[in-house]
């Protein structure tokens, strides 16, 4: 709205009284960019305004304006009986009250009311300057609650040890305020308070002894965790909070913290409880404590939470505290599974799985032959993590399962386990209708041990000569990945393949090769009747810079299928040649927008300030993408010119 830095300061001010509230807001916002500090009683009153954008607006003028005079103008308003004024001023304050910190200290100490002493502490603890130390102090023996819990709260906003004496002393006051000053204590974070705080009695407050486990737990320090135990022992009630900070101390010294904990040998089941709890902060500390003790009561009420526990977050940790506690208690977990739901039995078959004991296998065998497909699923996925002999038979039977999945996890399961006796099922596998069931069996043949290649090699490559393309791929692929560069013959026939899916399959593999015997094979297919193939064959002599490489990419330009000139320039960055960039700049007149953009991108790569007046006439296009490529394009190099 406002575009001439000069406009007159008298129209801008005009148009505050606009009725109009979104021009009251453009005229505000022009004001803080003017930063005209004529304007600051103006902008305080605007917190009148009935419109709340209308008041951040002038908020956030005056922040732009900052200085002296607008600390100042707004101290008064402070003390004013309209609240959302004293709240939009204090707001101000807290940004820009370092400007003139003196003027906030007077008004401190000179104050009377206690809301606005409090308001005051509340500033300069956002500041969280410590030259605000010594005005604070004094506040901390107010006999007014809110001023004492403000000036506590304000020094550890702060920060800055200077104040921990102090603070200490306030201790023996009213409840909130020593709250509010053991919070204080921890977040300045001095570990002086150590042994005050595990000094004050349990039975003293129990308010207090709640946050100062809560503080001992944000100090980190393992000297605490004799205190924090006893607190558990004393009341139930201090729970939460010794979890808590057992947790962060862990964070700090590692699992010795929970080793410490099982050693005090106590009763720990009051936790579990907490497991219901409707605040995920708890419940994630419960579970995480559980684990780490083992503590096998818990394995019952953590199935139950996994039944109805949305966050994920929570569900995954609650499936690791079932892996470590599972193994003491397998039978719990078997049982459970005759009487949960689908998807608590889905779950309880990984944990079994992540166990990973020889004892879970017969239940898991059941779970093999279950109803439903997610449970034959899980159960193959868990017994491919044992590996236990007696599966491989059950597992190769479940290849011929109904479901694509089960088939999938059983063919992966059996390629983890490696077992030999799998290798003529899985071969029939490469045969299924679905490409995940099929690459999971070509990836678990490559696994199979115990058998020589040759004898691998013997039963796939029959599948060469399989009526359907995508079988004859995979089984090229899978070949490859068992004998590599041993079959290069092999592959080389399978260029002359009748089917174009073949021939590139066959492209893909020896352009994994390390050398450039494969390429003089490869570029009579960069005539080959399908396109993508072509591409393919692009990519694959690209690895390889050159100048005959180069020549015959550049010769291919002409090609009839946009896709492959489009592959050829994104490939031409790899060559430093002479005749790339003319051929480049050619590209930009092609009929074929994705060349022409490809084109764009190479030029860009090398540079190439030549390219400039052909851009320039691209921009002219219709093609509102050439037009936005170009353009960007003329700015990179012009701007390296």
């Amino acid at each position: 709205m406002y575009l001439n830095e000069a406009l007159d300061i008298q129209r801008v001010l005009k148009n505050l009284s606009r009725e109009d509230p979104d021009e009251r807001r453009q005229a505000i916002l022009k004001l803080g960019e003017l930063k005209d500090k004529r304007c600051i009683p103006r902008l305080i009153n605007l917190f009148q305004d009935p419109v709340r954008a209308v008041q951040e607006a002038a908020v956030d003028a005056l922040i732009q304006i900052r200085g002296r005079e607008v600390v100042t103008a707004l101290v008064p308003v402070l003390a004013e009986t309209n609240l959302t004024a004293r709240n939009l001023a204090l707001e101000v304050l807290k940004y820009v009250g370092g400007d003139a910190p003196d003027v906030l200290f007077t008004g401190l100490r000179e104050a009377q009311d206690p809301f606005l002493k409090k308001t005051y502490c509340e500033i300069l603890g956002a500041l969280g300057d410590p030259e605000s130390i010594p005005y604070l102090i004094p506040c901390l023996q107010s006999p007014h609650v809110p001023v004492a819990m403000g000036a506590a709260e304000a020094l550890g906003q702060i920060g800055d040890s200077q104040a921990v004496p102090y603070l200490l002393q306030s201790l023996k006051g009213p409840t909130w305020v020593r709250c509010a000053v053991v919070e204080a204590l921890g977040k300045i974070g001095d570990l002086r308070v150590l042994e005050p705080l595990m000094q004050i009695p349990f039975e003293e407050n129990l308010m207090v002894t709640f946050m100062v486990i809560r503080t001992l737990g944000n100090l980190r320090d393992e000297r605490c965790l004799p205190y924090l135990l006893s607190a558990l022992k004393y009341h139930p009630r201090f729970v939460v909070p010794v979890i808590q900070a057992l947790e962060k101390l862990s964070e700090k010294l590692g699992d010795e913290v929970y080793e410490k904990v099982r050693e005090a040998k106590a009763n720990w089941t009051d936790v579990i409880p907490l497991l219901r709890s409707h605040k995920v902060a708890i419940r994630r500390s419960a579970i995480r404590f559980l684990e780490k003790l083992r503590l096998k009561e818990a394995i019952r009420p953590l199935i139950g939470l996994i039944e109805f526990e949305e966050d994920e977050e929570l569900l995954e940790r609650s499936v690791d505290a079932l892996v470590a506690i599972g193994d003491q208690e397998l039978d719990a977990i078997h049982r459970a599974l005759s009487m949960e739901t689908l998807r608590i039995k889905t779950i309880l078959l990984e944990v079994l799985g992540r166990i990973g004991k020889e004892a879970s296998v017969p239940i898991l065998l059941q779970a093999l032959e279950d109803s439903h497909e997610e449970v034959r699923v899980a159960a193959a996925k868990a017994l491919g993590r044992i590996r236990s002999s007696v599966s491989v038979d059950p597992l190769i039977r479940r290849l011929q399962d109904s479901f694509g999945y089960v088939r999938r996890a059983a063919a992966s399961s059996l390629g983890a386990m490696g077992d030999p006796r799998a290798l003529i099922s899985l071969v029939e596998t490469l045969k299924d209708p679905y490409p995940d069931v099929r690459m999971a069996a070509s990836e678990a043949i490559v696994k199979i041990q115990g058998l020589p290649s040759e004898e691998k090699i013997r039963w796939i490559q029959p599948l060469l000569q399989e009526g359907r393309d995508e079988v004859r791929v995979l089984a090229l692929q899978t070949l490859f990945h068992i004998a590599g560069e041993k079959l290069f013959p092999l592959y080389l026939q399978c260029l002359r393949d009748s089917s174009w899916k073949v021939r590139e399959g066959a492209v893909r593999v020896l352009s994994s090769f390390t050398n450039l015997e494969a390429n003089k094979f490869l570029l009579p297919l960069l005539e080959d009747e399908n396109s993508q193939v072509r591409v393919m064959v692009v990519k694959a002599i690209a690895r390889f810079p050159g100048n005959q490489t180069v020549e015959v990419l550049l010769s291919q330009l002409k090609d009839p299928d946009p896709r492959v000139r489009y592959e050829i320039c994104k490939q031409l960055k790899n060559f430093n040649h002479p005749h790339v960039i003319p051929r480049l700049i050619e590209c930009l007149q092609d009929r074929s927008g994705m060349v022409q953009l490809a084109a764009i991108e190479t030029l860009c790569h090398f540079k190439a300030v030549e390219a400039l007046e052909p851009l320039r006439q691209l921009v002219k296009m219709q093609d509102p993408d050439l037009v936005k490529e170009a353009t960007q394009a003329i700015k990179i190099l012009t701007s390296r010119v």
